[in-house]
């Protein structure tokens, strides 16, 4: 059914914002009695919004934009007392804690400096910790008092980021983080958000959706600025989950932003509303239900609108755990808001039925297919053997098709039928030119998601067989799985419980009634946590239990030949731990007892090819921990880190009035270096610094500690796996 032709009444949610209005009214966290100044003297402009996605995290601030630019003066929002400061070279950098008179906590970090009074502390919390790093909290009667307006510090590029901007929070008195947004009403937007997809998530396995038992991605059509449809009804038996790819844009920014809120209606009744005003920091940990971990992965970002073993996110305002459907026609709408209550709507039809296309498709001398035994309507082309483009095939009388251009490329009929319900089947595939069997190719792939297992045989190109495909073990029965072709070069298994699957070791894959059989294989190397705590494959060992999923899983471990730089001994592996798809409720850990000098565990960033160290934690041997799987080695390296650009340079001389502070940058582009792993002796006296990660910078105050004549500088810097450099030499002072 074509949804121009249906009736939504969308009057009640889609345009008449009163009531919600009223309802924010009355709340008194978004009643704006605090007239807080901003905190910068730029215009309100962001880079980024409160609880938008960050790795293994909610966003608990907005990020202010400084333009590239440091030491912008940074002002007390409303008047109270420094209550923490915390320096790093990592997370929030240089960082300070301001609790305001009313209650809140106001949070600004990446600073460059703090103002001249909160300095003099620094320098005594230097002493204090013996650290150049330090989290300090002060006691109310040691506070530090602050008034409105006041200059506290200035922006930088301190600890964990991409470029300069203040990272500011707001944390109501039990250290909630709240949007900040609330507190300026004078924020001005006008812009409404964009919706891209809408994607159809299985819940069980029973369920098929258009056809399919898989993650379903739809495109939505813009048919104005308030409103997108999908044009076709969507098919759907069995429970479901829905997520929408969406994001917000603000006035003269060119920024991708968060969205403030989202409801899920069908059939007029809210079954889903989140809304990100407030959570808390225990709460990080459940991103990865809200935002679709499996599309994530592939670099698209969708809010799951059902919350699956997330019931304890406060953003959530009401419950679904999924959808069922019967076979009626059902409404959907999807309206989705920014903070200034910008919104569009999304609406859909879904129908809780399946079509079946069991059509018989003969051929004829003349160039034509029929079609028989069916009574819907039939939609063809010729496709590609190679690709996916098509040519459109002439209809010489009802089911019948003429396919005279059919060609050696264009020689696969793609078909299927739809009824007057306004659903369409699965699309099917037919040739009269079955490849070669002997020049089949392909791979295996392996999908986890919510519902299960799901395993795929990717052809090459199409080969016109339907194989069958085996579950075998060395002591339990075969398992003959049911295939289906799930797209023109995907044969795919029905979803699969990870119960089933653990007893086995070997998938194959049988092209029959060959001579001999075309057969593809591939080991099974994997577990079940529920019966099984730990597993061990090339001295790595994996342990987990029960409690670190959320729903049954089945762990594999594939190996790989992905390429190590030449910089690296390999230990062991590289190997994928799987699934790669489905976040873990609690980390598991990996490790060896493979006692090598200068080694740690490593992950690969396919993001940008590199392999990244992880914290390493064990007193006898190598061990870490990850929510996730992903491709890991452990690997060993000799490399000391780079010291460059050292200033006073060793042997220099300098006039003492020219020579404030030392500087210098430091490399290790295979480990990374530890911020507690760098040591700077000046006359034997330590000298407490400050690291920029962002730019490899080093810098330290050092006018009072000089003396006139020779001076001795010592510069120690370890990478994370031990290597050391020791920069060790004097340099002269004259008047």
């Amino acid at each position: 059914m074509n949804i121009a032709n249906f009736i939504i009444k969308t009057t009640t949610y889609g345009n008449n914002l009163n009531i919600l209005l009223l309802l924010l009214l009355l709340n008194p966290l978004f009643s704006n009695n605090y007239n807080y100044l901003w905190p910068t003297d730029n215009e309100n402009s962001l880079t980024t919004t409160f609880g938008e996605p960050r790795t293994e995290r909610f966003h608990a601030g907005i990020d202010v934009r400084t333009y590239g630019q440091i030491d912008k003066k940074l002002y007390a929002i409303e008047s109270g007392h420094i209550s923490r400061i915390r320096i790093s070279s990592n997370n929030y950098g240089k960082a300070i804690y301001l609790k305001l008179n009313d209650g809140n906590t106001v949070l600004y970090s990446h600073l460059n400096k703090f103002n001249e009074e909160i300095e003099k502390i620094i320098d005594t919390l230097y002493q204090k910790y013996d650290n150049s790093f330090f989290d300090h909290t002060f006691k109310k009667n040691q506070s530090i008092q602050i008034s409105r307006g006041e200059i506290i510090g200035y922006t930088g590029d301190t600890g964990s980021l991409s470029g300069p901007h203040l990272h500011f929070e707001i944390r109501d008195k039990n250290n909630n983080p709240t949007n900040p947004l609330i507190y300026y009403s004078d924020f001005k937007d006008g812009v409404k958000p964009i919706a891209k997809s809408l994607a159809i998530i299985p819940l069980k396995k029973d369920t098929w959706i258009n056809g399919i038992q898989d993650y379903e991605i739809i495109d939505l059509k813009k048919i104005s600025d308030f409103k997108y449809i999908i044009d076709d009804t969507i098919s759907v038996i069995g429970e479901f989950g829905l997520a929408v790819e969406t994001f917000d844009k603000i006035n003269n920014s060119t920024f991708k932003f968060g969205i403030h809120k989202i409801e899920l209606i069908i059939d007029n009744n809210i079954l889903y509303n989140i809304e990100f005003d407030q959570y808390q920091f225990n709460q990080d940990k459940l991103i990865y239900k809200e935002m679709d971990y499996y599309l994530l992965n592939n670099k698209k970002s969708y809010h799951r609108l059902f919350n699956n073993s997330n019931k304890k996110l406060d953003f959530i305002k009401k419950d679904c755990t999924g959808i069922t459907l019967d076979e009626n026609y059902h409404n959907v709408i999807i309206n989705i808001y920014d903070f200034h209550n910008n919104n569009i709507q999304i609406q859909a039809i879904m129908l809780g039925k399946m079509l079946i296309n069991d059509t018989e498709i003969t051929y004829n001398k003349n160039d034509e297919i029929k079609f028989k035994n069916t009574k819907s309507d039939i939609t063809t082309n010729l496709i590609s053997k190679y690709n996916d483009s098509r040519i459109s095939i002439k209809q010489k009388q009802k089911n019948t098709f003429d396919v005279s251009a059919m060609t050696e490329n264009y020689n696969i009929i793609e078909y299927y039928v739809s009824n007057e319900l306004g659903i369409s089947s699965k699309k099917e595939y037919f040739t009269l030119n079955k490849l070669n069997p002997y020049l089949i190719n392909g791979d295996f792939l392996i999908k986890h998601i919510d519902a299960g297992i799901i395993i795929e045989f990717i052809e090459e190109i199409y080969s016109g067989y339907s194989p069958k495909m085996i579950l075998t073990s060395d002591y339990y029965e075969n398992l003959n799985l049911d295939l289906y072709r799930k797209d023109k070069n995907i044969l795919s298994t029905k979803i699969i419980s990870p119960i089933d699957i653990e007893k086995y070791n070997k998938i194959i894959l049988k092209y029959s009634n060959q001579n001999p059989d075309i057969i593809f294989e591939k080991d099974l190397k994997g577990y079940n946590p529920k019966n099984k705590n730990n597993y061990c494959f090339k001295k790595i060992c994996l342990n987990s239990d029960s409690t670190s999923f959320y729903n049954d899983t089945y762990i594999w471990i594939d190996e790989t030949e992905i390429k190590i730089e030449k910089e690296y001994n390999v230990i062991s592996g590289p190997i994928i731990i799987n699934p790669k798809s489905i976040p873990f409720k609690n980390k598991i850990s990996i490790d060896t007892e493979l006692d090598y000098k200068n080694s740690a565990i490593y992950q690969y960033i396919e993001k940008n090819n590199t392999w990244k160290i992880l914290d390493n934690k064990s007193n006898n041997n190598i061990k870490s921990n990850i929510s996730s799987g992903g491709i890991f080695a452990i690997l060993e390296e000799k490399e000391i880190p780079l010291i460059k650009n050292i200033e006073p340079k060793i042997n220099g001389k300098y006039k003492l009035k020219n020579l404030k502070k030392i500087t210098f940058n430091i490399i290790d582009r295979l480990s990374g270096i530890n911020q507690n792993d760098i040591s700077i002796l000046l006359n034997s006296e330590k000298i407490y610094f400050n690291y920029i990660r962002y730019r490899d910078l080093i810098e330290a105050n050092i006018n009072e500690k000089l003396k006139l004549g020779k001076n001795h500088l010592k510069i120690e810097v370890k990478d994370k796996v031990g290597n050391l450099n020791i920069i060790n030499g004097e340099f002269i002072i004259i008047e």
